[in-house]
């Protein structure tokens, strides 16, 4: 990239080779990758390798992982809640009800789904929000 097009890669590259790694189910090769960037990995790319764990069953990997993020950005609930999933579809519901009184103790909670509507038939500048879950 940089010898054939002048471009030096930027954090957002590595997080989409990473997304690919992860995505083909490479995680191992997606650690290898962030083992010898040049910079220290950044949360969108942990982030990226994160969501490849989730999908393809990883929970040691996942543990890891989202460790590197909880020691980034404490006070974000995501890590939190995709090893809280994480347990929950392994059984281990100990464990999920462990990482949910973190949560909880810490002050965190997950945003609510969202989706929103607009329609033919409805007044102009009228938009519907429709959220599950929460208050």
């Amino acid at each position: 990239m940089s010898a054939e097009y002048g471009l030096k890669p930027k954090s957002e590259h590595y997080a989409c080779m990473v997304d690919l790694f992860g995505r083909a189910g490479k995680l191992y090769e997606a650690m290898e990758f962030i083992n010898i960037m040049p910079f220290e990995p950044d949360q969108l790319i942990w982030e990226a390798l994160l969501a490849s764990c989730k999908i393809h069953g990883n929970i040691e990997l996942v543990k890891f992982v989202a460790k590197k993020i909880m020691q980034m950005r404490p006070e974000d609930p995501s890590p939190y809640i995709t090893l809280s999933t994480m347990y929950a579809s392994m059984s281990m519901w100990d464990r999920k009800a462990s990482v949910q009184a973190i949560m909880k103790d810490g002050g965190m909670q997950k945003e609510p789904g969202r989706s929103w509507i607009e329609g033919q038939d409805l007044p102009e500048d009228t938009i519907y929000t429709l959220r599950v879950g929460g208050a």
